[in-house]
Protein backbone atom coordinates (compact mmCIF):
# COMPACT_ATOMS: atom_id res chain seq x y z
CA UNK A 1 0.00 0.00 0.00
CA UNK A 2 1.28 3.58 -0.77
CA UNK A 3 0.43 6.90 1.47
CA UNK A 4 0.79 9.64 -0.71
CA UNK A 5 0.05 12.82 0.91
CA UNK A 6 -1.24 16.40 -0.72
CA UNK A 7 -0.65 19.76 2.18
CA UNK A 8 -1.44 22.40 -0.27
CA UNK A 9 -4.44 20.66 -3.34
CA UNK A 10 -5.21 24.38 -4.25
CA UNK A 11 -1.48 24.73 -5.82
CA UNK A 12 -2.09 23.66 -8.99
CA UNK A 13 2.02 22.41 -9.03
CA UNK A 14 1.55 20.40 -6.30
CA UNK A 15 -1.68 18.64 -7.09
CA UNK A 16 -0.40 17.98 -10.81
CA UNK A 17 2.73 16.01 -8.73
CA UNK A 18 -0.30 14.25 -6.49
CA UNK A 19 -2.53 13.53 -9.75
CA UNK A 20 0.68 12.12 -11.42
CA UNK A 21 2.03 10.41 -8.22
CA UNK A 22 -1.65 8.70 -8.14
CA UNK A 23 -1.68 7.56 -11.18
CA UNK A 24 1.46 5.68 -11.56
CA UNK A 25 0.74 4.34 -8.18
CA UNK A 26 -2.76 2.94 -9.53
CA UNK A 27 -1.70 1.70 -12.87
CA UNK A 28 1.04 -0.37 -10.72
CA UNK A 29 -2.01 -2.67 -9.90
CA UNK A 30 -3.39 -3.75 -13.29
CA UNK A 31 -6.79 -4.03 -11.47
CA UNK A 32 -9.10 -2.38 -9.48
CA UNK A 33 -8.52 -0.01 -6.18
CA UNK A 34 -9.83 1.15 -3.17
CA UNK A 35 -8.87 4.59 -2.67
CA UNK A 36 -8.92 6.39 0.49
CA UNK A 37 -9.08 10.07 1.37
CA UNK A 38 -9.04 11.36 4.73
CA UNK A 39 -7.88 14.56 6.28
CA UNK A 40 -4.71 15.25 7.40
CA UNK A 41 -3.42 14.90 10.62
CA UNK A 42 -2.03 18.44 11.49
CA UNK A 43 1.91 17.76 11.98
CA UNK A 44 4.30 19.46 14.18
CA UNK A 45 5.18 22.81 13.16
CA UNK A 46 8.12 24.15 12.14
CA UNK A 47 7.70 27.08 14.48
CA UNK A 48 7.16 24.55 17.34
CA UNK A 49 10.36 23.34 16.48
CA UNK A 50 12.19 26.19 15.95
CA UNK A 51 11.08 27.57 19.70
CA UNK A 52 12.32 24.30 21.20
CA UNK A 53 15.29 24.06 20.33
CA UNK A 54 16.51 27.92 19.75
CA UNK A 55 14.43 28.58 22.96
CA UNK A 56 13.94 25.83 25.25
CA UNK A 57 16.40 23.75 24.83
CA UNK A 58 19.01 26.55 23.94
CA UNK A 59 18.22 28.48 27.58
CA UNK A 60 18.21 25.35 29.42
CA UNK A 61 21.89 24.08 27.87
CA UNK A 62 23.30 27.47 28.89
CA UNK A 63 21.55 27.03 32.68
CA UNK A 64 22.84 23.52 33.17
CA UNK A 65 25.42 22.49 31.11
CA UNK A 66 24.51 19.66 29.30
CA UNK A 67 24.72 19.35 25.67
CA UNK A 68 21.63 20.42 23.60
CA UNK A 69 21.16 16.84 22.81
CA UNK A 70 21.24 15.66 26.20
CA UNK A 71 18.35 17.83 27.49
CA UNK A 72 16.03 17.31 24.41
CA UNK A 73 16.66 13.06 24.81
CA UNK A 74 16.43 14.04 28.77
CA UNK A 75 12.92 15.57 28.01
CA UNK A 76 11.74 12.98 25.50
CA UNK A 77 12.82 10.26 28.09
CA UNK A 78 11.09 12.03 30.62
CA UNK A 79 7.62 14.12 28.78
CA UNK A 80 7.98 11.26 25.80
CA UNK A 81 4.81 10.38 23.78
CA UNK A 82 4.65 7.67 24.45
CA UNK A 83 2.42 5.04 22.74
CA UNK A 84 2.19 1.33 23.55
CA UNK A 85 2.60 -1.48 20.56
CA UNK A 86 1.68 -5.30 20.94
CA UNK A 87 4.57 -6.87 18.98
CA UNK A 88 4.26 -10.63 19.33
CA UNK A 89 1.90 -10.52 22.66
CA UNK A 90 3.83 -8.26 24.21
CA UNK A 91 2.88 -4.54 25.03
CA UNK A 92 6.49 -2.78 24.89
CA UNK A 93 6.17 1.47 24.86
CA UNK A 94 7.45 3.64 22.05
CA UNK A 95 8.93 7.56 22.09
CA UNK A 96 6.97 9.06 19.30
CA UNK A 97 9.24 11.01 17.31
CA UNK A 98 8.25 12.72 13.80
CA UNK A 99 4.67 11.80 13.61
CA UNK A 100 3.82 14.23 16.63
CA UNK A 101 0.60 16.64 16.42
CA UNK A 102 0.04 20.16 16.79
CA UNK A 103 -1.29 19.86 19.96
CA UNK A 104 0.60 16.61 21.23
CA UNK A 105 3.67 18.97 20.32
CA UNK A 106 2.16 22.06 22.28
CA UNK A 107 1.99 19.62 25.21
CA UNK A 108 4.74 18.32 25.10
CA UNK A 109 6.21 22.01 25.06
CA UNK A 110 4.54 23.09 28.01
CA UNK A 111 5.53 20.72 30.35
CA UNK A 112 9.31 20.75 29.44
CA UNK A 113 8.93 24.79 30.19
CA UNK A 114 7.08 23.73 33.19
CA UNK A 115 9.25 21.15 34.44
CA UNK A 116 13.01 23.22 33.44
CA UNK A 117 11.66 26.62 35.16
CA UNK A 118 10.77 24.85 38.28
CA UNK A 119 14.34 23.37 38.25
CA UNK A 120 16.44 26.55 36.76
CA UNK A 121 14.32 28.84 37.50
CA UNK A 122 14.34 30.02 33.67
CA UNK A 123 11.77 32.35 32.65
CA UNK A 124 10.44 31.05 28.68
CA UNK A 125 8.76 33.71 26.77
CA UNK A 126 6.78 33.01 24.00
CA UNK A 127 6.35 35.54 21.06
CA UNK A 128 3.14 36.56 19.75
CA UNK A 129 3.51 34.33 16.74
CA UNK A 130 3.95 31.57 18.71
CA UNK A 131 0.41 31.05 19.99
CA UNK A 132 -0.74 29.61 16.58
CA UNK A 133 0.57 26.63 17.84
CA UNK A 134 -0.15 26.95 21.08
CA UNK A 135 -3.97 26.48 20.28
CA UNK A 136 -5.16 28.46 23.20
CA UNK A 137 -3.12 27.14 25.85
CA UNK A 138 -1.54 29.49 28.41
CA UNK A 139 1.72 28.63 29.74
CA UNK A 140 3.31 30.30 32.93
CA UNK A 141 6.41 30.10 33.95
Amino acid sequence: MKKLTIENPNNPKELKWFEEAAMNEIAKFGESVDVFITPSKAKRSLNQLRYYWAVVVKSVSAETGYTPEEIHAYNKFKFGLRVQVEIAGEIIEEIKGTKVGRKEMADFIAKVIQFWSEQTGLEFVIEPTEEEWIEGQQIES
